[in-house]
């Protein structure tokens, strides 16, 4: 199960979504230490917790978010690894966004998601 980011995220810029993750897919790119998985999610907003919704701002009907996970990697590499694990589709979760790279928001690393249960 993921745990939340540090105490005090949700005061930070970004966006803390509740919602269900409709849709995912994922592509393969090679980096210098040899690739990652890059993956899009399709996130069914139920509501946004602080942050941006309020004066006169609704929620999405959709919002997309990237995240990535190491794929390949030389033996004993050591580093970045992106998302810790990938959140589930099948459930209501909690979703951090820390900001947004070419136009679309990025979970925050490591773990940018938490269960509700």
């Amino acid at each position: 199960m993921a745990k939340p980011p540090k105490k005090g995220f949700r005061k930070a810029p970004g966006r803390t979504i509740i919602g269900k993750i409709t849709e995912v897919t994922n592509h393969e790119v090679d980096v210098d230490n040899g690739t990652n998985n890059i993956y899009t999610i399709q996130i069914a907003p139920i509501r946004e917790e602080g942050g941006l919704v309020g004066a006169g701002r609704t929620l999405e009907d959709s919002i997309t978010v990237q995240y990535w996970q190491a794929g390949k990697r030389p033996r004993g590499w050591t580093g970045p690894v992106g998302q810790h694990s990938p959140p589930p589709t099948d459930k209501e979760i909690r979703l951090f966004f820390d900001k947004k790279v070419d136009g679309v928001w990025q979970l925050v690393e490591p773990i940018g998601w938490e269960s509700l249960d």
